[in-house]
């Protein structure tokens, strides 16, 4: 059975990812849904097809994979 994906999990997901708080999920539905973060440094937002992808996404300031 598979584990629902709240947005305090996602958001934990995410920071650890990233050693801290560098953003913030504002809009989450799911992992199959869209998604909305927040950098906290910048204010820029980011949109998401799929809530899943935010682990995966790239932006062009470098993001998750690349600071």
């Amino acid at each position: 059975m598979r584990k629902r994906i709240t947005k305090e999990l996602a958001q934990q997901r995410m920071n650890d990812m990233l050693g801290n708080d560098k953003f913030d999920i504002l809009n989450w539905y799911g992992t199959s849904k869209p998604a909305t973060i927040r950098c906290t440094v910048c204010g820029d937002t980011i949109d998401f097809k799929q809530g899943q992808t935010m682990y995966l996404k790239k932006t062009p300031r470098g993001g998750f994979n690349g600071e």
